[in-house]
């Protein structure tokens, strides 16, 4: 239980940084490589296509303190690496991460699922008497008149 709470503690201490415009084979090592240089990492999440597995080309790093999330941000932001010029900044946590990435709108989501769907109901047009359709003389007359005025 001591352990499980330390481990919590140790992930929300530090800084997270944002890398942008990054080579798309850059991988997780690369990026590693990368900032292991300005301190000690504590975590790496590379962004991936959920289909290909490809490298969405940004990343975010979890440093151990902020100073070395700062002096990376300062010396990394602007730099040319793999022929591209990549953004480093500290990331900023959005909403959705806060509230454990629930859905915006619940209820839309449960309305989309299967076994909330309703079954669409067959549904006589108010110009149909059981199945035939209905002669309105006042209501085709009147037609005919508006279009032909």
């Amino acid at each position: 239980m001591e352990n499980n709470k330390e481990a919590k503690q140790t992930r929300k201490s530090g800084k997270t940084v944002y890398v942008g415009n990054m080579s798309y084979s850059r991988d997780e090592n690369g990026v590693k490589d990368l900032f292991s240089q300005y301190g000690q990492i504590r975590f790496i999440e590379l962004m991936t296509d959920s289909e290909t597995g490809n490298s969405k080309g940004y990343a975010f790093v979890k440093m151990v303190d902020a100073q070395s999330a700062m002096k990376a941000i300062k010396e990394l932001n602007g730099k040319l690496i793999d022929g591209r010029t990549i953004k480093v900044s500290e990331a900023i946590e959005s909403e959705q991460s806060k509230t454990s990435r629930k859905p915006r709108n619940p209820k839309a989501s449960r309305e989309l699922a299967p076994d909330n769907v309703k079954k669409e109901k067959s549904i006589t047009p108010p110009a149909t008497k059981k199945g035939k359709p209905v002669k309105n003389k006042k209501g085709l007359d009147a037609l005919k008149n508006y279009l032909n005025s």
